[in-house]
Protein backbone atom coordinates (compact mmCIF):
# COMPACT_ATOMS: atom_id res chain seq x y z
CA UNK A 1 0.00 0.00 0.00
CA UNK A 2 2.92 2.69 0.42
CA UNK A 3 3.09 2.44 -3.38
CA UNK A 4 -0.23 4.15 -3.77
CA UNK A 5 -0.38 7.61 -4.74
CA UNK A 6 -3.80 9.28 -4.94
CA UNK A 7 -5.84 12.11 -5.12
CA UNK A 8 -9.53 12.90 -3.08
CA UNK A 9 -11.85 15.52 -3.93
CA UNK A 10 -14.57 16.69 -2.21
CA UNK A 11 -17.30 19.02 -3.75
CA UNK A 12 -19.75 20.02 -1.19
CA UNK A 13 -20.30 23.62 -1.44
CA UNK A 14 -20.64 25.46 -4.67
CA UNK A 15 -20.02 29.38 -5.22
CA UNK A 16 -23.31 29.39 -7.58
CA UNK A 17 -25.13 28.07 -4.55
CA UNK A 18 -28.18 29.13 -5.24
CA UNK A 19 -28.70 27.14 -8.30
CA UNK A 20 -26.46 24.22 -7.32
CA UNK A 21 -27.44 22.18 -3.81
CA UNK A 22 -25.11 21.41 -1.20
CA UNK A 23 -23.95 17.76 -1.95
CA UNK A 24 -24.43 16.75 1.98
CA UNK A 25 -21.36 14.84 3.33
CA UNK A 26 -19.19 14.85 0.48
CA UNK A 27 -16.59 16.07 2.69
CA UNK A 28 -16.91 13.75 5.40
CA UNK A 29 -16.91 11.08 2.34
CA UNK A 30 -13.60 12.25 1.12
CA UNK A 31 -11.83 12.62 4.32
CA UNK A 32 -12.96 8.80 5.86
CA UNK A 33 -11.89 7.47 2.49
CA UNK A 34 -8.57 8.93 2.36
CA UNK A 35 -7.97 8.24 6.34
CA UNK A 36 -8.96 4.62 5.50
CA UNK A 37 -6.50 4.37 3.10
CA UNK A 38 -3.99 5.77 5.52
CA UNK A 39 -4.59 2.82 8.35
CA UNK A 40 -3.44 0.60 5.76
CA UNK A 41 -0.23 1.37 5.25
CA UNK A 42 -0.49 4.43 2.43
CA UNK A 43 1.63 7.33 2.86
CA UNK A 44 -0.13 10.63 3.97
CA UNK A 45 2.07 12.28 1.79
CA UNK A 46 0.97 10.43 -0.79
CA UNK A 47 -2.75 11.14 -0.91
CA UNK A 48 -3.09 14.50 -1.36
CA UNK A 49 -6.88 16.03 -0.38
CA UNK A 50 -8.76 18.65 -2.18
CA UNK A 51 -11.60 20.25 -1.27
CA UNK A 52 -13.46 23.29 -0.11
CA UNK A 53 -12.76 26.69 -2.58
CA UNK A 54 -9.50 24.83 -3.74
CA UNK A 55 -11.80 22.38 -5.80
CA UNK A 56 -11.11 24.96 -8.53
CA UNK A 57 -12.23 23.33 -12.57
CA UNK A 58 -8.51 24.77 -13.11
CA UNK A 59 -6.65 23.24 -9.48
CA UNK A 60 -8.36 19.82 -10.11
CA UNK A 61 -7.27 19.39 -13.79
CA UNK A 62 -4.06 20.96 -12.95
CA UNK A 63 -4.17 18.14 -10.07
CA UNK A 64 -5.04 14.98 -11.90
CA UNK A 65 -2.09 16.29 -14.62
CA UNK A 66 0.53 16.23 -11.91
CA UNK A 67 -0.47 13.13 -10.86
CA UNK A 68 -0.47 11.65 -14.24
CA UNK A 69 2.99 13.03 -14.57
CA UNK A 70 4.44 11.88 -10.93
CA UNK A 71 3.46 7.90 -11.18
CA UNK A 72 5.88 5.86 -11.62
CA UNK A 73 5.19 2.18 -12.96
CA UNK A 74 5.66 0.75 -9.44
CA UNK A 75 2.62 3.43 -8.45
CA UNK A 76 -1.43 2.32 -7.82
CA UNK A 77 -3.38 5.63 -8.88
CA UNK A 78 -6.10 6.19 -6.82
CA UNK A 79 -8.69 8.74 -7.75
CA UNK A 80 -11.39 9.73 -5.58
CA UNK A 81 -14.09 12.60 -6.11
CA UNK A 82 -17.69 12.95 -3.91
CA UNK A 83 -19.96 16.08 -5.84
CA UNK A 84 -22.54 16.52 -8.25
CA UNK A 85 -21.87 14.61 -11.66
CA UNK A 86 -24.11 15.85 -14.77
CA UNK A 87 -25.00 14.16 -17.99
CA UNK A 88 -24.31 17.01 -20.90
CA UNK A 89 -24.56 15.99 -24.32
CA UNK A 90 -23.95 12.56 -24.31
CA UNK A 91 -20.59 13.11 -21.85
CA UNK A 92 -20.50 12.00 -18.07
CA UNK A 93 -19.15 15.21 -16.39
CA UNK A 94 -18.00 16.12 -12.77
CA UNK A 95 -18.59 19.46 -11.34
CA UNK A 96 -16.11 21.87 -9.53
CA UNK A 97 -16.46 24.27 -7.01
CA UNK A 98 -17.01 27.22 -9.67
CA UNK A 99 -19.06 25.18 -11.77
CA UNK A 100 -21.89 27.20 -13.20
CA UNK A 101 -25.63 25.75 -14.35
CA UNK A 102 -25.82 28.58 -16.98
CA UNK A 103 -22.64 27.01 -18.19
CA UNK A 104 -21.72 23.39 -17.55
CA UNK A 105 -20.48 22.70 -20.47
CA UNK A 106 -17.58 24.95 -20.03
CA UNK A 107 -17.58 24.98 -16.37
CA UNK A 108 -17.03 21.11 -15.50
CA UNK A 109 -14.70 18.32 -16.40
CA UNK A 110 -15.58 15.30 -18.27
CA UNK A 111 -14.65 11.97 -16.87
CA UNK A 112 -13.66 10.62 -20.25
CA UNK A 113 -11.05 13.61 -20.14
CA UNK A 114 -9.89 12.28 -16.48
CA UNK A 115 -9.60 8.77 -17.80
CA UNK A 116 -7.73 9.68 -20.58
CA UNK A 117 -5.06 11.75 -18.85
CA UNK A 118 -4.73 9.22 -15.88
CA UNK A 119 -3.52 6.51 -18.83
CA UNK A 120 -1.04 8.90 -20.00
CA UNK A 121 1.32 7.91 -16.99
CA UNK A 122 3.35 5.20 -16.57
CA UNK A 123 1.40 3.62 -14.26
CA UNK A 124 -0.80 0.50 -15.08
CA UNK A 125 -2.80 0.47 -12.21
CA UNK A 126 -5.39 3.12 -11.70
CA UNK A 127 -8.83 2.73 -9.33
CA UNK A 128 -11.34 5.58 -9.69
CA UNK A 129 -13.92 6.09 -7.69
CA UNK A 130 -16.58 8.62 -8.64
CA UNK A 131 -19.90 9.25 -6.20
CA UNK A 132 -21.85 11.33 -7.98
CA UNK A 133 -24.67 11.44 -10.19
CA UNK A 134 -24.53 10.48 -14.20
CA UNK A 135 -21.17 8.95 -13.21
CA UNK A 136 -21.74 5.17 -14.52
CA UNK A 137 -22.56 3.24 -17.62
CA UNK A 138 -24.79 0.95 -18.78
CA UNK A 139 -22.84 -2.68 -19.09
CA UNK A 140 -23.07 -6.41 -18.40
CA UNK A 141 -21.10 -7.71 -15.32
CA UNK A 142 -20.49 -11.44 -14.67
CA UNK A 143 -19.22 -11.68 -11.29
CA UNK A 144 -16.55 -14.53 -10.66
CA UNK A 145 -15.96 -16.99 -7.86
CA UNK A 146 -13.47 -15.78 -4.97
CA UNK A 147 -9.80 -17.35 -5.25
CA UNK A 148 -9.25 -19.81 -2.35
CA UNK A 149 -6.96 -21.65 -0.53
CA UNK A 150 -3.96 -19.49 -1.47
CA UNK A 151 -2.10 -17.56 1.08
CA UNK A 152 -1.56 -13.77 0.93
CA UNK A 153 2.23 -13.56 -0.40
CA UNK A 154 0.88 -16.22 -3.01
CA UNK A 155 -2.03 -14.32 -4.05
CA UNK A 156 -0.02 -10.85 -3.93
CA UNK A 157 2.67 -12.87 -6.03
CA UNK A 158 -0.15 -14.22 -8.98
CA UNK A 159 -2.04 -10.62 -9.27
CA UNK A 160 1.15 -8.81 -9.12
CA UNK A 161 1.42 -7.95 -12.99
CA UNK A 162 -2.55 -7.83 -13.01
CA UNK A 163 -3.03 -4.24 -14.90
CA UNK A 164 -6.26 -2.20 -15.40
CA UNK A 165 -7.69 1.03 -15.06
CA UNK A 166 -11.04 0.44 -13.13
CA UNK A 167 -14.27 3.37 -12.30
CA UNK A 168 -16.09 2.01 -9.57
CA UNK A 169 -19.40 4.29 -9.86
CA UNK A 170 -21.78 4.92 -7.41
CA UNK A 171 -24.89 4.80 -9.98
CA UNK A 172 -26.07 4.29 -13.64
CA UNK A 173 -25.96 7.26 -15.69
CA UNK A 174 -29.83 7.51 -15.37
CA UNK A 175 -29.86 7.45 -11.61
CA UNK A 176 -29.04 9.54 -8.93
CA UNK A 177 -26.57 8.74 -5.99
CA UNK A 178 -27.90 9.17 -2.16
CA UNK A 179 -26.78 10.27 0.84
CA UNK A 180 -27.45 8.99 4.33
CA UNK A 181 -28.52 10.89 7.35
CA UNK A 182 -27.90 8.23 9.47
CA UNK A 183 -24.81 7.82 8.58
CA UNK A 184 -23.46 10.91 7.66
CA UNK A 185 -22.01 9.37 4.41
CA UNK A 186 -23.04 8.81 0.85
CA UNK A 187 -24.85 5.43 0.42
CA UNK A 188 -22.22 3.53 -1.75
CA UNK A 189 -19.17 5.46 -0.12
CA UNK A 190 -20.17 4.27 3.29
CA UNK A 191 -20.17 0.71 1.86
CA UNK A 192 -16.85 1.54 0.48
CA UNK A 193 -15.43 2.85 3.47
CA UNK A 194 -16.50 0.17 5.20
CA UNK A 195 -15.22 -2.36 2.90
CA UNK A 196 -11.64 -0.94 3.31
CA UNK A 197 -12.20 -0.51 7.03
CA UNK A 198 -11.96 -4.16 7.03
CA UNK A 199 -16.13 -4.13 7.91
CA UNK A 200 -17.34 -6.19 5.71
CA UNK A 201 -17.58 -9.78 6.68
CA UNK A 202 -17.32 -12.72 4.15
CA UNK A 203 -15.42 -10.27 1.28
CA UNK A 204 -11.54 -10.88 2.11
CA UNK A 205 -9.85 -13.59 0.39
CA UNK A 206 -6.59 -13.89 2.64
CA UNK A 207 -6.96 -10.59 4.13
CA UNK A 208 -6.88 -9.13 0.68
CA UNK A 209 -9.64 -6.75 -0.97
CA UNK A 210 -10.63 -8.02 -4.30
CA UNK A 211 -12.26 -5.64 -7.52
CA UNK A 212 -15.12 -8.51 -7.95
CA UNK A 213 -15.56 -8.88 -4.19
CA UNK A 214 -15.94 -5.29 -3.96
CA UNK A 215 -18.20 -4.64 -6.53
CA UNK A 216 -20.53 -7.37 -5.52
CA UNK A 217 -20.87 -6.02 -1.98
CA UNK A 218 -21.05 -2.21 -3.00
CA UNK A 219 -23.84 -3.46 -5.30
CA UNK A 220 -25.81 -5.22 -3.20
CA UNK A 221 -25.94 -3.61 0.11
CA UNK A 222 -25.70 0.08 -1.91
CA UNK A 223 -29.08 -1.13 -3.72
CA UNK A 224 -30.71 -2.51 -0.39
CA UNK A 225 -29.99 0.98 1.81
CA UNK A 226 -31.32 3.13 -1.15
CA UNK A 227 -34.73 0.89 -1.45
CA UNK A 228 -34.73 1.13 2.60
CA UNK A 229 -34.13 4.94 3.38
CA UNK A 230 -36.19 6.43 0.44
CA UNK A 231 -40.01 6.37 0.30
CA UNK A 232 -40.20 6.20 -3.26
CA UNK A 233 -38.25 2.89 -2.87
CA UNK A 234 -35.52 4.39 -5.04
CA UNK A 235 -32.87 2.30 -7.42
CA UNK A 236 -29.02 3.17 -7.22
CA UNK A 237 -26.96 0.58 -8.87
CA UNK A 238 -23.35 1.13 -8.64
CA UNK A 239 -21.59 -0.08 -11.86
CA UNK A 240 -17.73 -1.08 -12.94
CA UNK A 241 -16.35 -0.20 -16.06
CA UNK A 242 -12.85 0.26 -17.85
CA UNK A 243 -10.16 -2.15 -18.53
CA UNK A 244 -8.29 -5.03 -17.04
CA UNK A 245 -5.82 -7.89 -18.34
CA UNK A 246 -7.70 -10.73 -15.51
CA UNK A 247 -10.96 -10.93 -14.14
CA UNK A 248 -9.93 -9.17 -10.87
CA UNK A 249 -7.07 -7.72 -9.34
CA UNK A 250 -6.41 -6.58 -5.63
CA UNK A 251 -7.69 -3.14 -4.78
CA UNK A 252 -6.45 -3.30 -0.94
CA UNK A 253 -4.29 -5.02 1.49
CA UNK A 254 -5.93 -5.54 4.59
CA UNK A 255 -2.89 -7.55 6.53
CA UNK A 256 -1.99 -5.04 8.70
CA UNK A 257 -5.54 -3.91 9.79
CA UNK A 258 -6.37 -7.39 11.06
CA UNK A 259 -3.45 -8.08 12.31
CA UNK A 260 -3.09 -5.29 14.45
CA UNK A 261 -6.94 -5.97 15.54
CA UNK A 262 -5.79 -9.60 16.72
CA UNK A 263 -3.17 -8.23 19.19
CA UNK A 264 -5.45 -5.63 19.87
CA UNK A 265 -8.05 -8.66 21.10
CA UNK A 266 -5.22 -10.93 22.73
CA UNK A 267 -4.57 -7.75 24.90
CA UNK A 268 -8.20 -7.09 25.62
CA UNK A 269 -8.23 -10.63 26.86
CA UNK A 270 -5.20 -9.91 30.07
CA UNK A 271 -7.13 -8.32 32.86
CA UNK A 272 -5.20 -8.38 36.67
CA UNK A 273 -7.46 -9.35 39.09
CA UNK A 274 -4.89 -8.28 42.16
CA UNK A 275 -2.09 -7.22 42.78
CA UNK A 276 0.61 -7.34 45.61
CA UNK A 277 3.79 -6.09 46.90
CA UNK A 278 6.36 -9.45 46.98
CA UNK A 279 9.30 -7.63 48.50
CA UNK A 280 9.47 -3.93 49.82
CA UNK A 281 12.60 -2.08 51.34
CA UNK A 282 11.21 0.89 53.47
CA UNK A 283 14.61 3.07 53.04
CA UNK A 284 14.61 2.72 49.62
CA UNK A 285 11.16 4.20 49.66
CA UNK A 286 11.71 6.83 51.69
CA UNK A 287 14.72 8.26 49.18
CA UNK A 288 12.29 8.70 46.92
CA UNK A 289 11.65 11.90 44.72
CA UNK A 290 8.62 13.40 46.36
CA UNK A 291 8.36 11.47 49.93
CA UNK A 292 7.79 13.79 52.41
CA UNK A 293 7.81 13.04 56.52
CA UNK A 294 4.96 12.06 57.73
CA UNK A 295 4.00 9.96 54.76
CA UNK A 296 4.53 6.48 55.46
CA UNK A 297 5.97 3.31 53.34
CA UNK A 298 4.25 0.49 52.74
CA UNK A 299 4.60 -2.78 55.26
CA UNK A 300 6.64 -5.46 54.31
CA UNK A 301 5.26 -8.27 52.43
CA UNK A 302 7.37 -11.49 51.99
Amino acid sequence: MKNYLGLIIAVEEYNDSKKISKVKFANNDAKQFRESLINLGCEKNNLELLDGTKTTKTTIENKIKKLSRTAKSYNTIVLYYAGHGFFIDGVNKISCVDTELDSLETSTISITSIISELEKSDSTRIIVFLDCCHSGIEFSEIERSPVSDFSTDDLKYIYRDAEHLIVFASCKSDEKSQADMEHNHGVWSYYLIQALQGNAKDIYTENLLFSDQLQKYLKHHTAKRVKFITPEKKNQTPVKFGKETDEKFIVADLTKLFETRKIEARAKGFKFKEAKFSYSEEDYVRKLPGFKDGNKAPKKNR
